[in-house]
């Protein structure tokens, strides 16, 4: 908005927001749907590169919706990370949450790939074939060496494109025209995430040990300085080369919802929107001023962390984005919408507080910052109705009475764990006390999965890890499970999902079998909560847990493979077992998808 007169102009920005979220259809009035949640880099077949790739998670949907018959396919956050082991792997700690990991990128299907012969060839080679097994039966998921084999081959396709497409004097082809048209809409954004990429995998290369842009040589530091701006002109095709690479994973993860909407989902993929980025990424070497130096985030104190938490990275400078009119966190929020029809929001507090640690100090003394949260919380409503997408904020931990009546009245999804759902009296809440608006599950990544919570396997492992500061609270550990397990088995008896005959039977208590599967998946698909997300670990009573908190190096975190394989998704008889039970459960509760037309 503008005003003038003869003396004076004055401007002031006006974002006009509707009062709530965008809700799908599907999900108005009474309706419900189900869905389930994968690792993209988890999944496993007989043609990837030793990480799930696009190709992959269409053929996963394909039997999701086909089989199950899902609404959502929920996804580890695909934010871009330097897929350098340990420190560079976790996709809740990236280098830019703006841009997307080019490891997932489905190769053979790429156009420009069929037509490389360099790149074809070097495939077919046999030591690559070799290394493509190798990478293929490992038990977990080798970031670097996978990350290293595809940008060997990529560069071979980007160079095809460039001869083919780019550098062809003669005149623009149709598939030059459409990355033309990519990177007008991009601008700025991508010209720092690619320039950033450009200039660590050139200093990388010199010194394997430089993890950080504070460790390249000073003026690169600056994303202003001079030696940037004739690095940029020097190294225009490198640059090009990483601006290449987004566009195609913008065409194949968008091939990938199309698939799910034409199958008749009305939400398909769900994405994860992390809540930090790496202090030593793309993001905080091209936006510095927005953040805050000398502090980083973290929690307080709780019975998970004795000593608080420091997560490590900068919070934002709360005035610098206000008085730039959000711009960047309406990018964000832009950017992470697409290709998807929901995003959940990784510790919606964020836009509340968040607790800061000055550097060098414990975790323990730190306090909480207030946040603009009534600016923010419009702004992402006004970008969920503008892109049809649905916005669930994840609210675990202590989140202040208020905080759940501010999403609820913007109907923001609230994300409701059945390990910790309790009522008013204390007890496990039963299924009808859910709130509506909210997507109910099992699980994150954090915590143990269903097998693992039952057998107890995540208390042995940390426990094997020395995180026990003694063997008296490890075991004050597993009689306090033992509670939670007798309170789970009786809240399912009283409502009904499990045989009171059952527990009576002395193989019940043996392990995680089928009739507890049964009745917990039952319980959940069976709340008043309007998406249930299952993840497949639950669904196939897998007990290995993605991610152990406060480990790195001491646990292989971010890299288990599923189970399954997909060709055996389709026939092994046991996957047909899981199939069966939550197929039951989602026709008798409401929550099937209608046959696509």
């Amino acid at each position: 908005v503008a005003y003038e007169n003869h003396k004076h102009q004055q401007t002031t920005l006006v974002i006009i927001c509707p009062e709530q979220a965008y809700l799908p259809p599907a999900l108005q009035g009474d309706g419900k749907r189900a869905g389930i949640a994968i690792s993209l880099y988890g999944l496993r077949s007989q043609r990837n590169w030793g990480v799930g790739d696009f190709g992959d998670l269409k053929e996963f949907i394909r039997w999701a919706i086909g089989s199950l018959h899902v609404d959502v396919i929920g996804l580890n956050p695909l934010h871009a990370i330097s897929n350098r082991q340990p420190y560079n792997i976790s996709p809740y700690f990236p280098s830019s949450r703006f841009y997307r990991n080019f490891i997932y990128l489905d190769i053979a299907a790429m156009e420009d790939f069929r037509s490389s012969a360099a790149a074809n060839e070097f495939v077919q080679a046999e030591a690559t074939q070799n290394l493509l097994a190798e990478l293929r039966a490992s038990e977990l998921v080798q970031y670097e060496r996978v990350a290293t084999l595809k940008l060997q081959v990529l560069e071979r396709v980007f160079q095809t494109f460039l001869q083919d497409h780019w550098l062809d004097k003669a005149g623009m082809t149709e598939r030059s025209r459409k990355f033309q048209a990519y990177l007008q809409r991009e601008t700025g954004l991508l010209d720092n995430f690619a320039t950033f990429c450009a200039l660590e995998n050139s200093f990388h290369q010199k010194d394997p040990d430089a993890w950080a842009w504070r460790q390249w040589p000073e003026p690169f530091q600056n994303p202003y300085s001079q030696e940037v701006q004739e690095f940029q002109q020097n190294h225009w095709q490198s640059i090009l080369f990483y601006k290449y690479l987004q566009w195609q994973v913008e065409e194949q993860l968008k091939e990938a919802q199309d698939l799910a909407r034409s199958m008749g989902a009305s939400v398909g993929l769900y994405h994860d929107l992390a809540l930090g980025n790496d202090p030593g990424g793309a993001d905080n070497w091209a936006y510095q001023d927005l953040f805050v130096p000398g502090v980083t985030v973290g929690a307080p104190p709780d019975d998970f962390a004795l000593e608080g938490q420091d997560w490590g990275f900068h919070p934002p400078h709360r005035e610098k984005y206000r008085s730039d009119g959000y711009s960047l966190f309406v990018q964000e929020i832009r950017k992470n919408c697409q290709a998807g029809g929901a995003l959940r929001i990784d510790h919606i507090m964020r836009f509340f507080r968040l607790f800061w640690i000055i550097q060098g100090q414990r975790a323990k003394n730190g306090t909480y910052v207030e946040n603009y949260h009534q600016d923010l919380l419009s702004i992402l409503a006004l970008e969920s109705d503008r892109a049809k997408t649905l916005i669930i904020g994840e609210d675990l931990g202590t989140v202040p009475p208020q905080v759940r009546e501010a999403l609820a009245y913007l109907r923001i999804f609230s994300y409701r764990l059945f390990y910790f759902e309790r009522d008013d009296q204390g007890g496990l809440r039963e299924p009808g006390s859910y709130p509506p608006y909210a997507l109910a599950a099992v699980s994150t990544h954090d915590l143990p999965t269903l097998a693992g919570f039952w057998t107890g396997e995540d208390l042995s492992l940390r426990n094997s890890l020395g995180m026990f500061p003694s063997e008296d609270q490890f075991h004050a550990a597993l009689q306090k499970r033992r509670s939670e397990k007798e309170e789970i088995v009786q809240r399912l008896v009283a409502s009904g999902f499990l045989a009171k005959e059952a527990v009576n039977d002395p193989t019940f208590h043996a392990g995680f079998g089928d009739q507890l599967h049964n009745g917990i998946i039952g319980f959940l698909l069976s709340t008043s909560a309007k998406l249930v997300v299952i993840s497949q670990e639950d669904l196939f009573k897998d007990s290995r847990q993605q991610n152990v908190p406060g480990t790195v190096t001491e646990h292989p975190n971010w890299s288990t493979k599923m189970y399954y394989t997909l060709e055996e998704l389709w026939q092994d008889p046991e996957v047909e077992k899981c199939v069966r039970v939550f197929r039951h459960w989602i026709s008798s509760t409401g929550r099937r998808m209608p046959p696509s037309s």
